[in-house]
């Protein structure tokens, strides 16, 4: 079972290594109409404001700064999931 974890997280890093370069710098259709219909108003009334925005690490210059945001994401989302997945396995 843990190489299958090890195996998952290898490749979810992979592929949070490779995007940024892989993604395309055009916003897609559902960002580009936010942008359209977003006012500065909407802007300031963000309940929170994110650890990463525009997917980089703030501070940090370039490609490395989206590569580590990813990597970062990667891990939280990988390590999160693994503990409701735990808590729900021994619910059941």
């Amino acid at each position: 079972m843990q190489r299958r974890y090890a195996v998952a997280l290898g490749i979810a890093f992979l592929v949070a290594v490779l995007a940024p370069f892989l993604a395309s710098s055009n916003p897609d259709g559902l960002e580009k109409t936010a942008e359209k219909f977003e006012s500065a108003q909407d802007r300031e009334a963000e309940l929170l404001s994110s650890p990463f925005p525009d997917y980089t690490v703030p501070g940090m210059p370039g490609a490395a700064s989206e590569v580590v945001a990813m990597i970062i994401g990667t891990a939280l989302v990988f390590v999160l999931s693994l503990g409701v997945a735990r808590a729900l396995t021994k619910a059941g």
